[in-house]
């Protein structure tokens, strides 16, 4: 398996960050390599969040991102709701 990245996005308060510990624990349980990074844009709230996840099978300490590679873009995205999602996707 190649990379995978995931990202969950949403508002404060929706379950961001517990949603992407879970998908983390489970995945490094299974024997995955995981490398995590978080977004705080805004603690309050209905605020915008977002959950980074890199997944391999050989070792990783960063996460690729914004090369414009295939490796940089994301898999799967967990969004929870429409304004999230052109949000994520103005950033990458």
């Amino acid at each position: 398996m190649e990379d995978l990245n995931v990202t969950i996005a949403g508002v404060a308060g929706q379950g961001v960050q517990t949603i992407g510990d879970v998908l983390t624990q489970t995945a490094a349980a299974q024997g995955y390599a995981v490398f995590n990074w978080k977004e705080y844009e805004s603690r309050i709230h209905g605020g915008q969040n977002s959950y980074s996840i890199r997944i391999s099978e050989a070792p990783i300490n960063a996460p690729v991102m914004g090369n414009g590679s295939k490796r940089s873009l994301i898999e799967i995205i967990f969004n929870f709701r429409k304004e999230t999602e052109r949000w994520k996707l103005q950033q990458s």
